[in-house]
């Protein structure tokens, strides 16, 4: 096997399956790099893509497409039979077998030789990468066929209760332990509690190196009541109850935002934005806004915060003190004395930084500022012309959540050519927006294509928008929640639970998984199960209903690689890790004990994990019931929407 010729096994795993692929890997270390080859998965993941079948679906109805070596027997054998049972009118004059012979090869030659490059073409378009970027096509063959599974993070209890009630997670984000911002490992998730605390759990997979703690685990926690609308609050159960109220009553998605390089992270509470330091879990500073906190933006030093209220945006610097900007007070008993941009409709509820990336002598504090809400536009913002409105780009849907991308999707340039001969490149300023929401009802997914800043009009009122595509037809019946960039592709969630992988082109599918997938099966043999109302004293039900925010972990540390391994939803309540596994990431109980687990012994955990796997069986259990009563329903419903002829049934 070592004497043979690269293409020679580059032709034999092409008839190899992916399952063969990996077995061939360990055979040795030229075939393992030969096995890992770029081009061979980027073949493979293109071969078996919609994009390509599509393809072959319209070449086959325009009577283009060449038979598969498997398909060309029988379409011999149904040409044959076609003509034995309609023969030709007139019958074909005899030639001579020399004179054929040569120009049926010619055109059989030029035939093949037009299909290579029609699939070469189709290739060129569909490859999703851009000039600069690193693609691991291994990677992306995986997280496109392989099996998902989803593990719950460990739930931490209520410290000054019986010890065994859950509490509900209030937010997320990520924190990155590299001190620099090319290190984006975000190996330490940060969630504020109900009960006012601050909770970090670790994400750091045990082969690179794991923290204190186990994968997945409650790693650190602060006391209860710590964070709240008026500052730092005293300890104790009346101080808890109230942070937990207030926490409860928010209900904000982008309430969370870690600067990596400080090591700070900034929750909101209602109208109160605390600053918290990550390694001693104390609030070090807190800000009063004159409304409720809607969103928060991501944060980079040094570039400001951008706060979000219901009536008003905000920038947060936190190198500057309270009182230094001197621009006066909005309301009596707030602390806000920095300019504001007031909000013509309420309801912001996403906040997308956008950087000059690969722009010569960009200051830290330049780029726009994109606000999105329950409002029929996304209002752009110039931070070096704060607080004036820069322009907006109409969406007419009311929007939930927002990303970009450092370059324009080739599809919505039109200026890009229908065999795209050079990639566009982030290092040219354009970006694209991805938002989605929902439109009269149904999901909405919506691609911006911004111009660089270069080739924007000087005019601060015009729109630096070229091109844009609104997926209101294929994205989901119900409204979207979040939306990510996964790797070459784009992942968002809907209200039914259902994560949705497209490419960049914002229409084609790549894949679809609901996050109940896994309650529908549920064990027959349980003795608890003795029907639907089994277990309806639970105190809670372990159901993830619907993933509210997505966040892609990656474990690239540097370079050109986008977010490309698992993710990190968050459903309202609790945690979850989806991973492309046949087997989960880890085994973690449903609920931890108070506190860190640090100070536990091996009894204590075994007696609080017992009682928690049972309750978490019987909801289970109760839950597949249930779904499978509504499906019942459901289906009866749509049997009678055909006035008892069956029209309107459809049983799975």
């Amino acid at each position: 096997m070592d004497g043979l010729p690269a293409e020679l096994i580059f032709l034999i795993t092409s008839f190899l399956l992916p399952v063969d692929i990996v077995t061939l890997q360990l055979v040795s270390r030229r075939l393992f790099r030969l096995a890992r080859d770029e081009k061979l998965w980027r073949v493979r993941c293109f071969n078996e893509s919609q994009a390509e079948a599509l393809r072959k679906r319209r070449a086959l109805l325009a009577g283009t497409l060449s038979p598969s070596p498997q398909a060309s027997p029988v379409q011999a054998a149904a040409s044959s039979l076609l003509q034995a049972n309609h023969p030709p009118l007139v019958e074909p004059s005899p030639v001579s077998t020399s004179a054929s012979t040569t120009p049926t090869t010619v055109l059989d030659r030029s035939s093949e030789s037009s299909v290579e490059n029609k699939r070469l073409s189709a290739v060129a378009n569909w490859d999703p990468a851009y000039a600069s970027e690193e693609v691991d096509w291994y990677e992306e063959y995986i997280h496109r066929h392989a099996p998902i599974s989803l593990s719950p993070l460990r739930q931490p209890c209520d410290s000054l209760g019986d010890g065994r009630s859950s509490l509900e997670v209030r937010g997320m984000a990520l924190f990155n332990q590299g001190s620099s911002e090319e290190s984006r490992q975000g190996k330490i998730v940060v969630a504020p509690l109900d009960d006012g605390s601050v909770s970090l759990w670790n994400l750091q997979r045990p082969e690179h190196g794991s923290a204190k703690g186990r994968y997945g685990d409650v790693i650190a926690r602060s006391r209860p009541g710590l964070l709240s609308i008026n500052g730092q609050s005293k300890q104790g159960r009346s101080r808890t109850t109230l942070g937990r109220a207030t926490m409860t009553s928010t209900g904000i998605v982008e309430c969370v935002s870690v600067d990596n390089v400080r090591k700070k992270a900034y929750f909101a509470v209602q109208s109160g934005l605390n600053e918290v330091d990550l390694e001693t879990l104390q609030v070090v500073s807190h800000k009063r806004f004159p409304y409720s906190i809607a969103a928060l933006s991501e944060t980079t030093y040094p570039v400001p915060l951008t706060v979000a209220t219901t009536l008003s945006l905000h920038l947060h610097d936190p190198r500057v003190g309270p009182g230094e900007s001197g621009a006066g007070k909005l309301l009596e008993g707030t602390t806000d004395c920095t300019e504001y941009a007031p909000m013509f409709q309420p309801g912001p509820q996403s906040i997308a930084h956008v950087r000059p990336h690969g722009i010569a002598g960009g200051a830290a504090g330049d780029g726009d500022i994109y606000v999105a809400g329950r409002f029929s536009s996304i209002m752009n913002y110039d931070r070096r012309y704060w607080p004036r409105l820069r322009c907006t780009l109409h969406s007419g849907a009311r929007l939930s959540s927002m990303t970009t991308l450092p370059f324009v999707i080739p599809s919505l340039d039109p200026a890009a050519p229908t065999v795209p001969v050079q990639k566009p490149s982030a290092s040219t300023g354009a970006h694209t927006i991805v938002a989605c929401g929902e439109y009269n009802g149904r999901g909405s997914l919506e691609l911006y294509g911004l111009s660089p800043p270069t080739q924007r009009p000087k005019s601060p009122h015009r729109h630096a928008q070229h091109s844009s595509f609104k997926n209101r037809q294929s994205a989901s019946s119900s409204k979207l929640l979040s939306v990510a960039a996964h790797g070459t592709r784009l992942v968002f969630s809907d209200a039914n639970g259902t994560l949705k992988w497209v490419e960049r082109d914002g229409s084609t599918g790549v894949r679809q998984w609901n996050i109940n997938a896994k309650l529908s099966r549920a064990p027959r043999d349980n003795p608890t199960s003795n029907g639907i109302f089994a277990a309806a004293s639970s105190e809670s039900s372990a159901t993830l209903d619907a993933a509210i925010k997505l966040l892609c972990v990656s474990s690239d540390s540097g370079g050109s690689h986008l977010p490309t391994d698992d993710i990190l939803l968050w459903t309202g309540e609790r945690l979850a890790l989806l991973t492309f596994s046949a087997h989960p990431a880890f085994s973690s109980p449903a609920t931890s004990l108070s506190g860190t687990n640090a100070d536990a012994g091996p009894s204590d955990v075994k007696a609080a994990e017992e009682p928690s796997a049972r309750r978490q069986e019987q909801e289970r259990v109760y839950g597949a019931t249930m779904r499978r009563a509504l499906e019942m329903q459901a289906d009866e419903v749509r049997f009678m929407q055909g006035l008892g002829l069956g029209l309107g049934a459809a049983r799975r």
